[in-house]
């Protein structure tokens, strides 16, 4: 419990978030189906992470079956996700 005469020191770390564009391949079934994905990270394995969990949840595809090509780091201009377009725009602001 605190008490009025202490002194609590906290330590505040900023974390800058980057945008990175995953693009790639999962194969369903006997379909190859590519994809493109924006996802705001730290770094470019946390993006890697992130798009791995989502096709594999939404689509059921194991991870073994999703090749993934490119990864590209882009600006907020660059941003054609309007949900992620419209956050980075209010992250900005503040």
């Amino acid at each position: 419990m605190l008490r009025c005469a202490q002194k609590v020191s906290l330590k505040i770390e900023v974390f800058l978030l980057s945008v990175f564009r995953i693009k790639g391949v999962y194969r369903a079934k006997s379909k190859k189906i590519p994809f493109a994905k924006e996802i705001k990270a730290l770094k470019e394995t946390h993006a890697i992470e992130n798009v791995l969990s989502l096709i594999g949840s939404k689509h059921k595809v194991p991870r073994k079956f999703i090749k993934i090509t490119e990864i590209s780091q882009i600006q907020d201009e660059d941003i054609t996700d309007p949900v992620l377009k419209s956050l980075t725009s209010e992250l900005s602001r503040i």
